[in-house]
C-alpha cells in the first residue's frame, strides 16, 4: 500500500526520532530532551570510571559542577555518534529521576551543560551517566557489515512506517490510516552472549514503551498526523551475526494523510 503523499509520513518518522535522540527540528518548538538507553558498551560506562558523579556545588538547572572530572569535550559532546545524559538519582524532589542530555563539559571551569532540569539538583547531588541512541543516516543499511564508520554503528536506530490499511478518506483530501511504526535498534557485540540479548530486549522495549507512553501527560504524538500509537504486542525480533544484534519493534500506528502537502 502506499500514500497519496509521502511528505506527511516522512514528518511522522523526523518527529519520533527527535523525541529519542533529543531535539526540537521537527516539533514546533516543543523541546524532547531525548531518552538514555541502558547498558552501555562505553568504557568508562562500564567499568564505572566516570559515572556515578556527585555535584559539588549547587549550581543550577543548566549546570552541574563537578571538581573531580577532568575530560576533553569531546568526551560527552556528540554530533555523529549517540550522545550522553546525566539521571539525577539524588536530589531535589523535582529534578530526582529526570534525565537530560549532556550539551557540554567546561575542563576549565569544571562544570557539565545540560538541557534544563525542572530545578537545580544541588549541592551534593549525584547523577548516573547514561548514553542515548542515534538515528542512523541516510542509506545506512541498519544490517550491513559496517565496523569502521561511527565505530559500527553502536546504538543506531532506525524507523519505518508501514501502511496497512486505509480506514477513511475525506472530502478535503484527508485519508485516515493504520500500519505500523517499526523501531530498529542496532548495538554491537561487547562482553557475554546474556549482556548481548538482555540489552537489545531492554533497550528497543524501553524505546517502544516511551514513545507510546500517555502517562505523566507525556504526549509523544506530533499533533498534527498521529492520532494513535499503540504499546508493542509482541516481543521484539532479534537477528545477530559474529559482530552486532539487531532487534525490531512495530508499533500501531493510527495517522493521517493530506494530499498535496
Amino acid at each position: 500500500m502506499t500514500h497519496a503523499s509521502s511528505q506527511n509520513p516522512g514528518a511522522i518518522l523526523d518527529h519520533y526520532a527527535d523525541v529519542i535522540e533529543g531535539g526540537n527540528a521537527y516539533a514546533s518548538g516543543t523541546s524532547y530532551y531525548g531518552i538514555p538507553g541502558r547498558y552501555s558498551a562505553d568504557w568508562g560506562l562500564r567499568t564505572g570510571a566516570d559515572t556515578p558523579i556527585t555535584a559539588d556545588a549547587a549550581g543550577d538547572t543548566t549546570t552541574i559542577a563537578y571538581s573531580s572530572g577532568d575530560w576533553d569535550e569531546s568526551r560527552w559532546v556528540k554530533e555523529r555518534s549517540p550522545g550522553f545524559f546525566l539521571l539525577c538519582t539524588s536530589g531535589d524532589d523535582a529534578a530526582t529521576n529526570k534525565a537530560r542530555r549532556i550539551t557540554g563539559w567546561d575542563n576549565t571551569a569544571k562544570e557539565f551543560t545540560v538541557d534544563a532540569f525542572p530545578a537545580a539538583p544541588g549541592d551534593a547531588a549525584e547523577f548516573a551517566v547514561l548514553q542515548g541512541f542515534k538515528r542512523l543516516p541516510n542509506g545506512v543499511d541498519v544490517f550491513a557489515d559496517e565496523t569502521e564508520v561511527e565505530g559500527g554503528y553502536d546504538r543506531y536506530f532506525d524507523l519505518s512506517l508501514v501502511p496497512t490499511q486505509r480506514l477513511d478518506w475525506g472530502g478535503d483530501g484527508t485519508a485516515t490510516y493504520q500500519g505500523l511504526l517499526a523501531i530498529t535498534l542496532r548495538l554491537l557485540k561487547h562482553g557475554r552472549l546474556h549482556d548481548w540479548r538482555m540489552s537489545i530486549t531492554d533497550n528497543v522495549t524501553l524505546l517502544g514503551n516511551i514513545l507510546t507512553s500517555n502517562g505523566s501527560g507525556q504526549d509523544h504524538r506530533d499533533g498534527t498526523y498521529v492520532r494513535m500509537l499503540a504499546p508493542p504486542e509482541t516481543a521484539p525480533s532479534i537477528e545477530e551475526d559474529t559482530t552486532k544484534i539487531v532487534a525490531a519493534m512495530p508499533l500501531r500506528i493510527v495517522y493521517r494523510v493530506q494530499r498535496g502537502l
